[in-house]
């Protein structure tokens, strides 16, 4: 497993390793070992997530405060565009997004750390995105931020207006948003 840089050195794209033969293919989609030695992230994993999707559908941008959650999630069926906007109020990149193209076509893992928000939208007919966890679901400190405010100008490569859950399409917009925000609340 290698990484490539990304705007955030904290969230790490990581090829993962695929071997064919005349059988099919085998993907090592997760080893332990080597994403610590990458990441750096020494804690625990808690819950693993599966979702579905069809085409059009943007699941966030998502996280939680306080009990931020650690991410790494992969695509095993379709294509996404990934998003992640920094919500630390101390980095430097406080405010900024970036995204990336995560498929099945082409086996990475995008590894974003506590202290982001994440959302993503399907390209393709379906797409099947698989996660990992740093830290349990509570409902009461889930977070929401508006997937197309206009201060932080997000392109989601995408022409059609989004399928959005309720909750996703009332989500605050980044000033409501980060308005009580402390460094302590993203760890």
């Amino acid at each position: 497993m290698i990484h490539k840089p990304t705007l955030f050195p904290e969230v790490k794209l990581i090829d993962t390793p695929v071997f064919c033969d005349d059988r099919g293919q085998l993907t090592i989609g997760f080893q332990l070992s080597a994403f610590r030695e990458l990441t750096g992230y020494l804690g625990e994993w808690v819950q693993d997530i599966e979702t579905h999707s069809y085409q059009g559908v943007l699941r966030g941008l998502h996280y939680q405060c306080p009990k931020a959650q650690g991410k790494c999630l992969r695509v095993t069926r379709g294509q996404i565009i990934d998003v992640v906007v920094d919500m630390r109020v101390w980095s430097p990149h406080f405010g900024r997004w970036a995204s990336y193209e995560l498929s099945e076509a082409s086996p990475q893992a995008l590894w974003i750390p506590p202290g982001f928000a994440h959302g993503y939208l399907v390209r393709s007919a379906h797409a099947t995105v698989s996660y990992k966890l740093t830290a349990y679901r509570f409902a009461a400190f889930e977070k929401n931020l508006l997937w197309n405010d206009s201060s932080l100008n997000i392109d989601w490569q995408y022409p059609h207006s989004p399928i959005l859950s309720a909750r996703d399409q009332l989500a605050p917009d980044w000033q409501m948003a980060t308005k009580y925000h402390t460094p302590e609340d993203l760890l």
